[in-house]
């Protein structure tokens, strides 16, 4: 091999392999300075990370649309419908699946806190009195 002139020292050396003709000293330094410079760069920010959305937008319109048939129904039906019950304090009972008959009026039904509770917790007994119903297809 024969000497040559390195391009940053400007002395005769014998050239590192690499694309600027360095030697193996200015070629070192020249990588430090590079991982130097590159650990100084700050990574780019991640992209904003998107929420996915608790409820579809199909889903609210139907939900706004059902609170007010609800509200209707509930000012319509004040007292408890569980039989013997005359209680004034009543949320609305599906007899059916809320998935497919969100604001089905014909399976809503007006009961106070505790028949509600002993509905769900008495599952062939309010089926036997038609406070449940059997929901397979939509």
């Amino acid at each position: 091999m024969k000497l040559k002139t390195c391009s940053i020292c400007k002395e005769e050396k014998y050239l590192w392999i690499s694309s600027p003709k360095t030697c193996k000293t200015c070629y070192c330094k020249l990588q430090s300075i590079n991982k130097h410079k590159q650990s100084n760069i700050q990574a780019k920010p991640k992209s904003v990370l998107k929420r996915i959305k608790s409820v579809s937008d199909k889903r609210l319109t139907e939900l706004a649309e059902y609170r007010v048939v609800r509200d209707l129904y509930l000012r319509e039906h004040p007292i408890c419908e569980f039989y013997t019950c005359d209680c004034r304090e009543v949320e609305l009972h599906h007899k059916k699946s809320r998935k497919y008959y969100l604001s089905d009026v014909s399976i809503f039904m007006s009961v106070c806190r505790e028949h509600h509770n002993w509905i769900h917790e008495n599952d062939s007994k309010a089926r036997e009195l038609g406070y449940l119903l059997s929901s397979l297809e939509p």
